[in-house]
Order: C-alpha cells, then sequence, then structure tokens
C-alpha cells in the first residue's frame, strides 16, 4: 500500500465525520443568529430605556414585551447551550473514536509492514525450497537410471546364479549317483562275501538254507533271542515304507531291543507301538497322558515298559502290555528333551532345558539325585560297565558332561566344536557318537576323550537343536538326517560318505534309528512321515 492510497483512506474518513456532524451545522447556526439578536435587543433595550422618560406608559409595555421577548431568547439560549454541551459531548466521542481508528490503522499499517517482510522471507525461502527440490529431482532422475541399471545387472546376475545353481544341483546329483553306484557295488561285493562266508559255514548242514537277496531286506520278526545268525550291518539303499504317524512333528523314533517293534513320538502328544507284517506297518498301541509334544523314547531291556520325555516338564513310563501310565516323573522346571532307563530299568534318568540332570528311582517313585549341569541338556546316555561314568549328557554350551551317579559334580568335561544335540553310545560302551550344531558328527573315545573321527558332507545340515543321529549296531555306519529331507550314511571307519539317501523325505529329518540286526533304518522328519529305509 502507497502513500497516495493511505491519503484518500484518511481523506475518505474525514468526509464520512462531516457527513456525521452536518447534522448539528444548522443548531450552531441558528445559535449564532439567537445570539445576534440578543446583542440587537440588548442595544434596542437600552435605547428604550433611554427614550423612555418621553413615553412612559408605552415603553413601559415595550419593556415588558421585551423583557417577555428576553426571557424566552434566554430559554432558546439555555436549550442551545444545552443542545450544544451535548453535540460537544457527541464530538468528543467522535473524535475519540476516530483517535481509536486511527490507532487501529496504524497498527494495521505495523501489521501489513510485517507481514509484507514475511511474505518476502517466506518467497525466499520458497525459492530456496524450489531450487532444492530442483535439485533433488535431477539427483532422483540421475538415481533411478542407476537403479535401473543395477536392476538389470541384478537380474543377469540372478539368472546367471540360478544357471550355476542348476549346474551345480545336477553335478551334486550325479556326483551322489555316483558315490551312491560305487556304494552299491562294495555293498553288493560285501554282501557276495559275506554270502561265501554264511554258504562255507555252513556246508556241513544242508538242511540250513544259504542267504539270498531278501536277508537284506526288512525282517520285521527276526528276535535277538530266537536269531542264531548276525549278517552284519547293511548300508540301507532304498525307502521301502514310507506312511505318516502322527498328526504335527515326529520328533523321536526307536527300535525295540529285539527289533520286533518301534515307537515314535510327536508333537501330537502321542506315543504309538509299530510292527512290521509283510512290510506295512501295523499300528499296536497309542500312548497318551502327556500334555505336550514327546522329545525323546526309550525301552526298557525286557521290553515291559516304554519312556517317554515331554515338552510338559515330565517324564511319563507306560506298560507296554495294558498302554497304562505307570509312572509321572515331574520335579524339573523346563521342557524335558532326552530320557533313558538306567540301572536295569529301575531308574531313570532325564535331561531338560532347566540345566538339570535328575536320577529317577521308580520303586520308590521318586528324584533321588539332581545334577547341576549350568548348560541345557539335549540328550543323555548311560554306560553301565563302559570305562567312563555312567551318565554323559550333551549341552547347549557345546560340551560333553561324564557324571558318576556317586558324586554330584562332573568327572569329565569335553568341549566340541558346536552345540550337542544327540549322543549314541555303542554296544561295547568304548565309542559315543555325538551330533553338534556345527553341521557334522564326531566320534569320542571314551578311554581318552578324544574326537578320534570327524563325519560331515558339503550338503549335510543339523536341522534343530533335538536332531537325531545313530551308530549301526555292530558300528561300522553312523547315520544322520538332513535339514533338506536327505539321510547321510558315513563309514564309522573312514570318515567317507557311504551313501545318500535322497527319495524318501522332503522336511527336515529330525531323528534315526537303526535296527538292531542293522539291515534297516527308520528316520522321521517334521512333516509326520515315517521311512523305513533297506
Amino acid at each position: 500500500m502507497d502513500t497516495s492510497s493511505y491519503r484518500t483512506v484518511i481523506l475518505d474518513r474525514l468526509q464520512h465525520l462531516n457527513r456525521r456532524t452536518s447534522d448539528y451545522q444548522s443548531l450552531f447556526t441558528a445559535y449564532s443568529d439567537l445570539v445576534d439578536k440578543v446583542i440587537a435587543l440588548t442595544a434596542q433595550n437600552n435605547r428604550i430605556r433611554k427614550d423612555g422618560n418621553d413615553s412612559p406608559s408605552h415603553q413601559a409595555n415595550a419593556v415588558t414585551t421585551l423583557q417577555t421577548e428576553l426571557s424566552e431568547l434566554y430559554k432558546k439560549k439555555a436549550q442551545n447551550d444545552q443542545q450544544l454541551i451535548e453535540t460537544n459531548n457527541r464530538l468528543q466521542a467522535k473524535e475519540k473514536e476516530c483517535d481509536e481508528a486511527k490507532q487501529q490503522r496504524d497498527k494495521a499499517l505495523n501489521e501489513v509492514i510485517v507481514v509484507k517482510s514475511r511474505n518476502a522471507n517466506l518467497e525466499e525461502h520458497n525459492g530456496e525450497l524450489n531450487r532444492t527440490n530442483q535439485h533433488l529431482r535431477d539427483e532422483y532422475l540421475a538415481l533411478q537410471a542407476t537403479y535401473n541399471g543395477l536392476e538389470q545387472k541384478y537380474r543377469q546376475t540372478k539368472e546367471e546364479f540360478e544357471q550355476l545353481i542348476e549346474r551345480w544341483t545336477a553335478f551334486k546329483a550325479k556326483e551322489a549317483e555316483f558315490y551312491n553306484e560305487q556304494n552299491d557295488i562294495a555293498q553288493k561285493k560285501r554282501e557276495q562275501r559275506l554270502r561265501s562266508e554264511i554258504e562255507e559255514a555252513t556246508a556241513a548242514q544242508r538242511n540250513v538254507p544259504t542267504f539270498d537277496d531278501k536277508a537284506f531286506e526288512v525282517v520285521g520278526h527276526i528276535s535277538d533271542r530266537t536269531a542264531s545268525i548276525c549278517i552284519g550291518d547293511v548300508v540301507p539303499t532304498r525307502c521301502a515304507l514310507q506312511f505318516e504317524a502322527h498328526e504335527g512333528e515326529v520328533n523321536a523314533v526307536k527300535w525295540s531291543p529285539s527289533g520286533n517293534r518301534f515307537a515314535t513320538g510327536g508333537t501330537d502328544r502321542k506315543i504309538k507301538l509299530y510292527e512290521l507284517a509283510n512290510n506295512k506297518q501295523d499300528l499296536r498301541a497309542t500312548f497318551t497322558g502327556s500334555n505336550q509334544a514327546l522329545m525323546s523314547l526309550d525301552f526298557d531291556h525286557e521290553e515291559s515298559q516304554i519312556l517317554g520325555a515331554s515338552n510338559d516338564f515330565a517324564v511319563r513310563v507306560w506298560t507296554i502290555s495294558d498302554q497304562r501310565c505307570r509312572h509321572s516323573l515331574t520335579g524339573h522346571s523346563g521342557k524335558v528333551f532326552a530320557a533313558r532307563f538306567h540301572a536295569e530299568a529301575t531308574q531313570v534318568v532325564s535331561g531338560s532345558h532347566d540345566r538339570t540332570l535328575k536320577v529317577w528311582d521308580l520303586r520308590n517313585r521318586r528324584c533321588y539325585k539332581t545334577l547341576f549341569a549350568g548348560s541345557t541338556v539335549h540328550d543323555i546316555v548311560t554306560s553301565e560297565g563302559g570305562p567312563s561314568a555312567s551318565i554323559i549328557s550333551g549341552h547347549y554350551d557345546k560340551k560333553l558332561r561324564f557324571w558318576d551317579t556317586r558324586s554330584e559334580s562332573t568327572a569329565v568335561e569335553v568341549l566340541l566344536a558346536g552345540r550337542v544335540t544327540s549322543l549314541d553310545i555303542s554296544l561295547d560302551r568304548l565309542y559315543l557318537l555325538c551330533c553338534t550344531r556345527d553341521d557334522s558328527l564326531c566320534m569320542v573315545d571314551l578311554r581318552t576323550n578324544q574326537v578320534i573321527h570327524t563325519y560331515c558332507a558339503e550338503t549335510f545340515r543339523v536341522s534343530c537343536d533335538y536332531s537325531r543321529a545313530v551308530l549301526s549296531p555292530n558300528m561300522e555306519y553312523c547315520a544322520a538326517g538332513s535339514s533338506d529331507g536327505h539321510v547321510f550314511i558315513w563309514n564309522v571307519h573312514t570318515s567317507k560318505i557311504e551313501k545318500i539317501l535322497t527319495k524318501g523325505h522332503e522336511n527336515p529329518v529330525l531323528a534315526c534309528s537303526w535296527h538292531p540286526q542293522g539291515h534297516s533304518l527308520l528316520t522321521v522328519d517334521r512333516s509326520r512321515t515315517v521311512c523305513l529305509w533297506t
């Protein structure tokens, strides 16, 4: 707003004020006329008084008239004075309003100046923002072009990577087939040699039949008590039986000592007992009572009882004949990952996530000893009659601990390369197979407590902290399941892979169990599947 506009506003307001006060102009004019008349009448009165000596009566009348007129004039003057006072008051009020209007105008002008200054600053800031925005837009376009180029390179690299993976997978498949063929050839040679030895051993008794190829397939009902000939460990080559055992993950599998039957435990809180008939599974019993997933199983030597360790902090013992839960051993404050019969099935040893081991007396149905390990217990084996302590435990802190039940402290600790997921002890109690989370297995000589062999493979991956590996009965082979669904079998003495079983599982394999006679292998996985390999 410039100076001429200010003057126009002031002139408009003054004209508006004049229009409002024009009604009082006539009043001021009448007042001035009355004052002039009063002055004239006063002079005339003086003259009349002066001339009154000549005609007294006429003068008296004139005086009276003049006095009356004067009185009227005084009244009018008083009224005019009152109107003048009121008009002055109103004028003062209007002047006050005018002053206030001027103050508001000045204030508004100051605000206009401030707003103009602020507007100028905002325009300058807006210009900077526009310049910055343009700069960022240019950078964005450059980055977009770079990104498009990198994305194209990424797609090309990804395609090349996928091609390399396919080639690598095909190569590994060919390599596995080659190893399997070589192992099949070696297996056939061993079988031929074994057949020749058996034929020579039975040449004197012609009534004893010779073994044919079926001797190396599933033998469902051969008992250790009745079988007089042991054919040795056999490397499984094919999946002879596949079925779904549970309504969820299958965490544990175990052959009975005689090999007549096997048990599975899973997340559906059940233990199922099977027998084999004509290469088919026959469900014989279902053991219930657990409140959460079963993690570990064990048979007693007489096969009259079965034990299950559960995630509900308890261990339970059932009698197989009537499927009744005879013992419910509670006292752990964490998941129980492993449990074993001990001291000819009069005791039970359990290991838990609460970092303790407990020894239970089944005759008194109580825990008579608690061993404090200081780390989560993943698996347990017992070694009565062996060269080391009677209880061996594998732990989250990568250690093996050897316990003497006569003492609460560990006798020996052995540090391994990874978290221990499972333990399996040889029949002679001299060697211990350990599975660890560094994707390998190792063999420990219990006479020296030293690792003597390590078993690993490029594609072998341990799937979880409770993945179970197993030794063959005659300690010729060891087996473990991988996270890709394959089962790896190593030669115990040479540490070389004997076989990779690929056509059975499509999900991580969690546990394995070798038949007591060595001719077949059971494996279970996370998708409810059980496979029998022969």
